[in-house]
């Protein structure tokens, strides 16, 4: 079998395990596939999970669903080598933070919040992962959703869309439009870890993510 041959029997291998999620906790619908603005190709969902906010004792509130989309061809390819690994396996997770291909983590509002409580709780999150020298570009990334949401409220059912291109640029939308970019390798990074890394805001997340992943990635042969 000739290149193009295998390469097409692997797309529609991978297209046929591609499919849409409910997260579990909210009930939140999660699309299949959704596409970045100015991208030809859909992103491909590979995991949801839910963001839990503690209050007092034991209480707690659902505040957003939340899923990671990735190219899922180029994703397949360049972390191939991850084939039987375990789920938790962290060089998965470094391998994906730091991979070199298109990405979207989408929130979906599970509650209403305020514009400033969601976007400072955002910053909280990001911050202690950024390096030193990227504090300009947490403070772009907090006034370009503050002028999204126009000193309003986060309602229900509203998304937030955060598009990581080339891995050297955080693109911001609402509702599926464009609010603004920044270019900021670190800070891209640093969005990702919220959700990936060791500490991570959404463990099911994390952990859906990863199967998500392998579940690709031990299909192909």
């Amino acid at each position: 079998m000739g290149r193009l041959s295998l390469a097409c029997c692997v797309s529609a291998l991978l297209a046929l395990t591609t499919y849409a999620m409910i997260e579990p906790a909210t009930k939140i619908k999660f699309e299949e596939t959704i596409s970045l603005p100015g991208s030809v190709a859909g992103l491909s969902l590979a995991g949801v999970g839910v963001r839990v906010k503690k209050l007092v004792g034991p209480l707690a509130v659902k505040v957003y669903g939340v899923g990671l989309y990735v190219d899922k061809g180029v994703a397949v390819r360049k972390l191939s080598k991850f084939k039987g690994h375990k789920a938790g396996s962290k060089a998965l997770f470094d391998a994906l933070e730091t991979g070199n291909f298109d990405k979207i983590v989408l929130l979906k509002m599970a509650r209403k919040v305020g514009a400033a409580t969601l976007v400072n709780a955002l910053a909280e999150s990001v911050k202690p992962r950024l390096g030193k020298g990227s504090e300009a570009a947490l403070l772009q990334f907090q006034d370009v959703l503050l002028a999204g949401l126009k000193g309003g409220e986060a309602e229900t059912g509203k998304q937030f869309g955060f598009g990581i291109q080339g891995g050297s640029k955080l693109i911001v939308t609402i509702n599926g439009k464009k609010q603004g970019e920044i270019a900021s390798g670190p800070l891209a990074q640093a969005l990702l870890k919220t959700y990936l890394d060791n500490n991570a805001v959404s463990k099911d997340m994390k952990e859906s993510v990863a199967q998500g992943l392998l579940t690709w990635i031990n299909l192909v042969k």
